[in-house]
């Protein structure tokens, strides 16, 4: 009789049970307040299914009251200028996009920062961060005490337990520098090259400017263009003994003062000049100017008179032809010299 008994006590029970399976109830006898519930639905809309609340211990009628993430610092410690930690999830849901930001706050300078690769932690997992300071020599100085700040989730985009245990600052953390260890020079041997690659430059500008000036001072005086030189050939330029000695009857024949000079000093003078200038034109690539005469409006491939009061440009041939006719410059309207 009693074997029967427990029978039908174990079938009814199973019934209700395979019952309650197909409705898609769970019963909760414990609290008055909740009486069935389905388990599949979210009763409370906070995106958590009641049975997933119920076995994880959040209230399924209450939509603030659903599984969170819950980060944590689990280890720190700082020896030999290596910096540790260990970051846990201690909530009751996964914690995903977690992001670390370590910086020294007095120098802007950030140690780590994992935004472009952020992790994932499943609930009691954790992931480990190292920060060498020996990696940033160049910025610390040895025996200062700086502050280092340790911020998980520093913008706040995971939705914790608890919101206000994130951020630790240590304080006092001194970088001892290590003897015999390769400092980071590569900055100042960038700018050392840099320097001296501009310093270099400055003195080739210099040294061509000067090759210049002088070209174009010789290059000016076998041109005629010598209003700034001590010579009594001012205005007139001198290209062989012939054109010399018909110059020199020329100027007589207009009452000139160009008397009494030595041709041929003045002719070896021309062809050191000549030479001087062409050297230096090879060596700085000085290309000679193309002169027009403004009486037969065509270039010059001969000598080339300038005159001394106007600079006007002429021909040795057009200029020797106006001293005959006795005109004066075209310009200034003064004698040709």
């Amino acid at each position: 009789m009693k074997l029967k008994t427990l029978k039908l006590i174990a079938t009814i029970l199973l019934v209700i049970l395979v019952l309650n399976a197909i409705n898609g109830f769970l019963i909760i006898n414990n609290d008055p307040n909740l009486k069935e519930l389905r388990t599949s639905a979210d009763d409370d809309g906070d995106g958590f299914e009641n049975e997933v609340e119920i076995n994880l211990g959040t209230d399924p009628l209450n939509q603030w009251s659903y599984p969170k993430p819950e980060l944590n610092f689990s280890h720190i410690n700082f020896s030999n200028n290596l910096l540790s930690i260990k970051i846990i999830n201690q909530g009751t849901w996964r914690a995903q996009n977690i992001i670390v930001l370590i910086e020294i706050p007095s120098l802007i300078l950030i140690l780590y920062n994992n935004s472009d690769h952020p992790h994932n932690l499943d609930v009691d997992e954790e992931f480990q961060v190292n920060v060498d300071l020996i990696d940033y020599d160049f910025y610390l100085l040895p025996g200062i005490n700086y502050n280092i700040n340790i911020d998980i989730d520093p913008d706040n985009t995971i939705n914790e337990t608890i919101e206000d245990n994130n951020l630790i600052i240590l304080t006092d953390i001194r970088y001892n520098f290590i003897q015999n260890q390769p400092a980071n020079y590569s900055i100042i041997i960038i700018i050392s090259i840099i320097i001296a690659f501009a310093t270099s430059l400055s003195i080739g500008m210099v040294y061509a400017i000067k090759k210049k000036k002088k070209a174009r001072t010789l290059l000016n005086y076998q041109l005629g263009d010598n209003r700034n030189l001590e010579s009594p050939f001012q205005g007139i330029n001198f290209q062989n003994a012939d054109l010399n000695e018909k110059k020199h009857k020329s100027s007589a024949d207009n009452n000139t003062n160009i008397t009494d000079f030595d041709l041929t000093r003045e002719q070896n003078f021309i062809n050191n000049t000549e030479q001087e200038t062409e050297e230096t034109e090879k060596e700085i690539s000085v290309e000679k100017p193309q002169f027009v005469c403004v009486v037969h409006r065509g270039e010059i491939f001969g000598s080339v008179y300038i005159c001394p009061n106007c600079q006007t440009i002429y021909c040795e041939k057009c200029v020797s032809t106006l001293k005959v006719k006795g005109e004066k410059c075209w310009s200034c309207k003064k004698d040709f010299q």
